[in-house]
């Protein structure tokens, strides 16, 4: 998302973001574009027992 021409989408996953936490009522706080790139860098993790990774949940219902 850091590449030329995907700003559109990362501000698109910037407001979606901070829309869900702030109509969750959780939390009080609101990240920036350069925020979630570094969340999402945060998964990078080369596998094991260590380090951090993301898990996808297609939340429809599904187990696989």
């Amino acid at each position: 998302m850091r590449k030329e021409g995907a700003q559109e989408i990362l501000q698109n996953i910037t407001d979606l973001v901070n829309e869900t936490i702030f109509d969750d009522g959780s939390y009080n706080i609101s990240f920036t574009k350069e925020g979630i790139l570094s969340a999402i860098d945060d998964g990078k993790s080369e596998g094991g027992a260590s380090g951090r990774h993301w898990v996808l949940d297609p939340i429809d219902g599904t187990k696989g």
